[in-house]
């Protein structure tokens, strides 16, 4: 498994293994904010996604017996129903200082009780986004409190909860595009959060650094071209009395764009995107169908928040399979809405 060791070897003898959600701006400031908190302390970065954070904790697990008990903590990840290995978890609780887990999503809150088994602290809190939970977390005890760090967790903050009228959220936005370019460049990630951490992402007037105004038009460019294959991708079926939206998505617009453009212009309950080469589904809804979204993803293994989910269907979609795939998640939707009662919800 990839990880880069971003940390001033300056040591107090502690080390810190951080894993983290790669895919957008909550997941990657609190990596930056984590960095911050730990600079004088060897800090070991994992950038995963629901589709190989299971095999990085593993990898972890196996690792550990090379360090002197490292602090491990875990940002932005839900803890869904798949990753729950008692076996696994409690060897990392076993084998780390301390074991913390800082988290927004509902499976997280709902499964807490599997984390404390497994010496787990658990920072939850879903009104807040996972980088202000580390922010405020350790403001005091790791010298967080400053308008930069609160800058960045509300950057997240704005982003992660759409609050498009502030203008973090365009700062946020900005670093969503970043993000994309780097997905699969765990050494462009690496550096992202590097710069973030030195403060070398905006200038004071918050202008973005010449080399990442490149980046962001690359992938604004890659992002409107993807827009239109994917509006060429997309099939309405009927699912149990509801309207579901199927689409095909390049892997750039990965997360909240393919869905948010799909439900922005389309009249359904559902909207579902499998994206090319990634074996994470992703689910939106709309109104109080979409409500539902959450305990469908539950039951495919998966999570989310609000209303917005997503599971994992074990292998990477392509364009080959994605026929079959979608006809298989037809199925299993079609049977969670009849028995469905959207009173108990």
């Amino acid at each position: 498994m990839k990880d880069y060791v971003i940390a001033n070897q300056a040591s107090s003898g502690e080390n810190y293994i951080i894993v983290g959600h790669r895919i957008d701006p909550d997941g990657i400031i609190s990596h930056a904010l984590l960095r911050r908190a730990f600079s004088n302390n060897p800090c070991h970065h994992y950038f995963v996604d629901y589709d190989d954070f299971f095999p990085v904790m593993q990898d972890i697990n196996n690792r550990l017996k090379d360090l002197k008990k490292p602090h491990l903590i875990v940002a932005d990840i839900s803890l869904n129903l798949v990753f729950q290995d008692e076996y696994l978890f409690q060897g990392l609780g076993e084998k780390t200082e301390s074991f913390t887990w800082i988290d927004h999503h509902l499976n997280t809150f709902q499964n807490e009780d599997f984390l404390v088994r497994s010496y787990a602290r658990v920072v939850y809190e879903p009104h807040l986004c996972t980088a202000e939970l580390v922010q405020r977390r350790y403001a005091y005890s790791h010298n967080l409190d400053s308008d930069y760090n609160r800058m960045l967790a509300r950057v997240a903050h704005a982003h992660d909860f759409e609050r498009r009228q502030m203008l973090e959220w365009t700062l946020g936005d900005v670093l969503q595009n970043i993000i994309k370019s780097n997905n699969n460049d765990i050494f462009g990630l690496s550096k992202l959060v590097q710069d973030l951490g030195a403060g070398n992402v905006w200038d004071e007037e918050g202008a973005l650094a010449p080399h990442y105004q490149r980046i962001v038009q690359d992938c604004q460019k890659k992002k409107r071209e993807a827009y239109v294959r994917l509006e060429e991708n997309v099939d309405i079926v009927h699912c149990a009395g509801k309207k579901v939206l199927f689409a095909y998505a390049d892997p750039i617009l990965y997360m909240k764009d393919a869905p948010e453009h799909l439900k922005r212009i389309n009249d359904v309950d559902y909207v579902v995107v499998a994206f090319e080469g990634i074996s994470n589904v992703i689910v939106f809804g709309k109104g109080n169908v979409g409500k539902s979204v959450i305990e469908f993803c539950q039951s495919m293994g998966g999570g989310g928040r609000g209303h917005a989910g997503g599971f994992t269907i074990g292998h990477a979609v392509t364009e080959k399979d994605y026929s079959q795939d979608k006809t298989d998640i037809t199925g299993k939707l079609e049977q969670f809405l009849e028995s469905y009662n959207p009173k108990t919800n």
